[in-house]
């Protein structure tokens, strides 16, 4: 209900307790790529159950499963293997970006 109500962009970056393969291609997230979108009465019309055009439609999440660069940050989800992660974090679009969104392990 929660998010159906919900009318801000979201941006997901799956985390090690999401995936559920060692690769990390297939994760928990998934589902919700494709699984809905959301539909928000417009308060400028009249509304109708039934009348999909009395709604405003937004987007449901961006799920990014793979490193990404999206409005000049790097986003970068969980990667299990260390040597691949450290590459990604020393690569020059990480270091080229505003901003890094990443979920690894810190010690």
């Amino acid at each position: 209900e929660a998010m159906g109500k919900w009318k801000v962009p979201s941006i997901m970056i799956p985390g090690n307790h999401d995936q559920i393969d060692w690769r990390g291609t297939d994760h928990a997230l998934t589902p919700l790529r494709t699984s809905y979108q959301i539909f928000a009465q417009n308060s400028d019309r009249e509304h109708d159950d039934n009348d999909i055009k009395s709604l405003e439609q937004y987007p449901g999440p961006l799920i990014l499963s793979q490193p990404t660069k999206l409005f000049g940050a790097l986003f970068v989800p969980h990667i299990r293997d260390k040597k691949r992660m450290n590459s990604v974090l020393a690569s020059k679009e990480a270091f080229q970006s505003n901003a890094l969104f990443v979920h690894a392990d810190v010690k």
